[in-house]
């Protein structure tokens, strides 16, 4: 049962609060649990919030995984970054900044990577239409930054932009999704500042070498 301090927290919260509440409890159970494994009443009973209000906001599980992926997207997914620019030295901080962000993001939330994967590897119905509305959008926007580069003369030209884009990608979700891992086999950990710019520092070396001009 929810304890009268947790429904008087929920009526002071507002309709977004309270979704978002929501949505933080089942990125959370469904990255540890899976989808299968967590029920409505454990995401209600983990939120502190009435049951009642999953389906009156998402219209159950199914509904609230899809706004969880899409908060998701949303988060890693900001306008701001990978803006194309004239100048080659901003061109290439903005690359920087892109993987810099990707990181600390998911080390700031790691149950979002955990539940990517999970639904990746699931191949759920949510998960594929997330992909087309929103993730497909976001990787081409990365293609598009690897297109200018290349057209501007900074980066090499018969390269594949896809493939690039891939790598790029690939290697910033494998950097996350074995930081326990390396953490276990090394004491090294995406959680320690210091030991996270280096890492930052490496993969852009690392990727640069191979596509810059």
């Amino acid at each position: 049962m929810i304890k009268p301090r947790s429904r008087r927290a929920a009526k002071s919260r507002s309709t977004g609060d309270t979704k978002q509440v929501l949505v933080d409890a089942a990125i959370k159970l469904f990255a540890d649990r899976g989808f299968d494994g967590t029920t409505t009443r454990d995401i209600a009973e983990a939120s502190g919030l009435n049951i009642s209000l999953i389906s009156y906001y998402f219209g159950g599980k199914d509904g609230l995984l899809h706004a969880a992926l899409e908060y998701i997207e949303s988060f890693i997914n900001k306008p701001q970054l990978l803006q194309i620019t004239p100048d080659c030295e901003l061109y290439f901080a903005g690359l920087r900044d892109f993987i810099a962000d990707f990181i600390c993001s998911h080390v700031a939330n790691p149950s979002m990577h955990r539940l990517v994967q999970r639904e990746q590897e699931r191949d759920s119905t949510v998960f594929k239409t997330l992909v087309q509305q929103r993730y497909a959008p976001w990787y081409k926007r990365i293609i598009t930054y690897i297109e200018f580069g290349q057209s501007s003369g900074w980066l090499k030209p018969h390269l594949n932009p896809s493939t690039v884009a891939l790598a790029i990608t690939g290697a910033m979700v494998q950097q996350v999704r074995l930081d326990i891992f390396l953490q276990q086999l090394r004491g090294d950990t995406l959680k320690d500042r210091s030991y996270r710019e280096v890492v930052i520092e490496d993969l852009c070396s690392l990727l640069l070498t191979g596509i810059k001009v």
